[in-house]
């Protein structure tokens, strides 16, 4: 087996998982269920992959990690992890959204004919919502438009008309909804949740020249109360609205703690 050796890692929803791969084969892999903690376990199961694999830091050519949208928390310490790692060994670091990983997961041949949309559990009332259809190459995805948030009970009139394969750690949540409006739904298995071993693929075939950029992907500003110049307090801001942004801040745990 040949390829890049890449080491990649998903904090940014409720489960945490760690894959180690070669030319986008995966060589170990762990996944736990993690309400929050992440970092608690992240460097430890890390070293469970290396140790499985027989490899150690410096075998590694690529550090892969996800940027959001997701729990606030657990993206900072996810990229926090792969800066560091990256500084300390000097790999370049490739960094997907969630939306990219959670499509990574799509089989190819399910998806024919059907619009792919990816969910992202934003532990509210809502979903972070990206809609793609299959490549040209039918290989990989190309989305369509700018991803959003809505409710379950408003995707069916927010998505395209046709047959639709749900996808990410928020699929789950919105089959019901959909079918009670008549929508042919397809929920592959492999597909509902964030899996890290789906970055090796992405990882593997990216141009070490144009990475994206290692920050956060956010859709919601901070979620924080500010002082005032009287010594009162406000809350920091309301929902951004549909489109997502890039940008950086702060953020605390608790029901809010989703960027």
């Amino acid at each position: 087996m040949t390829g890049r050796i890449v080491l990649a890692f998903d904090c940014a929803g409720r489960e945490l998982s760690v894959a180690l791969g070669r030319g986008g084969e995966v060589l170990a892999a762990r996944r736990e269920r993690r309400l929050r903690g992440h970092g608690e376990r992240l460097f430890g199961l890390i070293q469970e992959v290396l140790s499985e694999a027989g490899l150690n830091y410096a075998d590694l050519d690529m550090i892969a990690v996800t940027r959001g949208p997701g729990s606030f928390t657990g993206l900072r310490i996810g990229l926090a992890a792969a800066r560091g790692l990256a500084l300390a060994g000097g790999q370049p670091v490739f960094a997907a959204t969630t939306f990219e990983l959670a499509m990574a997961s799509v089989p190819v041949a399910q998806a024919e004919g059907r619009h792919i949309v990816a969910l992202v559990d934003s532990k509210r009332r809502d979903l972070f919502v990206q809609i793609a259809t299959l490549g040209r190459d039918k290989r990989g995805s190309e989305p369509i438009g700018d991803p959003f948030a809505a409710e379950p009970a408003q995707l069916d009139d927010l998505l395209p008309a046709g047959r639709l394969l749900l996808c990410g750690d928020g699929a789950a949540a919105a089959v019901d909804s959909l079918q009670a409006a008549g929508r042919s739904v397809l929920v592959p298995a492999e597909a509902a949740g964030l899996d890290a071993r789906w970055l090796l693929s992405l990882a593997d075939g990216a141009d070490r020249e144009k990475l994206p950029p290692v920050r956060p992907l956010y859709l919601r500003p901070p979620d924080v109360t500010l002082p005032t110049p009287s010594g009162s307090t406000t809350r920091g801001s309301e929902p951004l609205g549909p489109k997502m942004s890039e940008t950086t801040g702060a953020n605390e745990d608790g029901p809010g703690d989703a960027v």
